[in-house]
């Protein structure tokens, strides 16, 4: 929820800053003739960058593939990652390397060569960011592929494309400033992170078809990582931080009042003065606006982070070598599955082995409450899905059975009509599972 957007005003606001330097050097230099090359390279680089997320929509790509899934994630990780290291590189100076390339463009004879060179240039760096955003919310959407909402998606895509042109032309108009180093440092940060987790999603979906090894001290590294929780606090720190930046930046005095510059006569200092708190007010003013954003965004987060049902095991007795388990009705207002049930059986060795059951209308769903390639933190139930507690994965009640993955591991007992019945030996020998 709210990952599309998050995405496209982070990656908007590069591609708005980008341009507004642009247009800004065109103004100061006197050559308005320039500007519909670079305007022309900008809606050439919005085409392109469409046309790429239409590419990939066509794949169609199954989100169920985990190969494809982790290759996905582990493609768009990579290339954000390298882009953020070289924005956090280049942030101190990215204003005045833009302003050199364009000065190097425009200085040539002619028109026409400015013009194509000022459309390539602006058009470089504006599809860097589409498809950047591409490649993200690609990953983001495999990641999310269960609660995705298409229409929601585009939604807050478009919401955040135009925030982050409205802050384009705030600061182009000179109403909003900002520390060009502290923007990209600060939420460069963030999005390491964010791609951090999309390397332990990569990581976790080879683990499951067996193409990486795994244990289960490092699945349960990786499952902090891949928690939708912890997705969902990386995107509120990639908002907040930008903000709390913006405030902090804003009660700063500019260099000329600390140095209490005489070059300027006092009907200029007045100008000056007037202007820097103008800006200083937009900025107070969209930080506390997004400040309230963020509150919101916080308390829909959190109220999204339910559990669920997770039932506390019941111990089983066993009677003749076998465990003879009743089970409840099927949850009548679900219609198709009813109420998880946990037991728990204590081994010769003290272990206590955990298995679950589901009624549906095929009959019970019967498994341990353990994952293949997890640690032994079990399942809990939300509708129709059952969830791994250590990385989150759903699983579809309607597949348990099917083993590998984060699946529960498969239990094989009989069913009667009213009970389910369990060889003992079978329940001993699960108890490695439970160590």
């Amino acid at each position: 929820m709210f990952e599309t957007l998050v995405i496209t005003l982070r990656e908007g606001l590069e591609a708005s800053l980008a341009m507004g330097i642009i247009l800004l050097y065109i103004r100061r230099s006197g050559r308005m003739e320039l500007n519909k090359y670079a305007y022309l390279g900008l809606i050439l680089a919005v085409f392109a960058s469409i046309t790429g997320a239409i590419l990939y929509n066509a794949l169609n790509i199954d989100p169920e593939n985990e190969f494809m899934e982790g290759s996905i994630m582990l493609v768009g990780a990579v290339f954000v990652g390298s882009m953020v290291v070289w924005m956090m590189k280049s942030a101190k100076n990215v204003s005045k390397d833009i302003e050199q390339k364009i000065s190097a463009i425009v200085s040539k004879r002619s028109l026409r060569l400015q013009g194509l060179g000022l459309l390539a240039f602006s058009f470089i760096l504006v599809f860097r960011e589409g498809i950047e955003t591409v490649l993200f919310l690609a990953a983001l959407s495999l990641r999310f592929s269960e609660t995705g909402n298409p229409a929601l998606n585009l939604i807050e895509g478009v919401t955040g494309l135009l925030l982050a042109a409205t802050f384009g032309v705030m600061i182009m108009k000179g109403m909003l400033r900002i520390n060009l180093k502290l923007f990209f440092t600060g939420t460069g940060i963030i999005l390491l992170a964010l791609v951090a987790s999309l390397l332990a999603n990569a990581i976790h979906e080879y683990s499951e078809i067996g193409l990486l090894p795994s244990s289960a001290a490092e699945i349960s590294i990786i499952g902090l990582l891949v928690k939708p929780e912890t997705s969902n606090q990386i995107l509120i720190a990639l908002v907040a931080l930008p903000v709390i930046l913006l405030l902090l930046d804003s009660w700063k005095p500019s260099a000329r009042v600390r140095d209490h510059s005489t070059e300027e006569s006092v009907v200029q200092r007045r100008m000056r003065v007037a202007q820097e708190k103008r800006a200083r007010t937009w900025k107070v003013g969209a930080g506390l606006i997004t400040f309230m954003v963020i509150m919101s965004l916080g308390s829909v987060l959190a109220s999204s982070g339910e559990e669920g049902y997770d039932p506390k095991p019941v111990p089983v007795t066993t009677e003749g070598g076998k465990v003879i388990q009743q089970l409840i009705e099927m949850n009548e207002k679900e219609g198709e599955v009813g109420t998880m049930q946990k037991f728990s059986h204590e081994t010769e060795g003290g272990h206590h082995v955990r298995f679950f059951t589901i009624m549906t209308k095929n009959g019970p769903k019967v498994a341990y409450d353990v994952c293949y390639i997890c640690p032994a933190l079990g399942y809990y139930q939300t509708g129709e899905e059952i969830i791994c507690k250590n990385c989150g994965a759903p699983i579809n009640i309607a597949t348990i059975g099917l083993p590998g993955g984060c699946n529960p591991r498969v239990l094989k007992p009989t069913y009667n009509g009213t009970s389910i019945i369990i060889d003992v030996t079978e329940l001993e020998q699960a108890a490695k599972y439970f160590n």
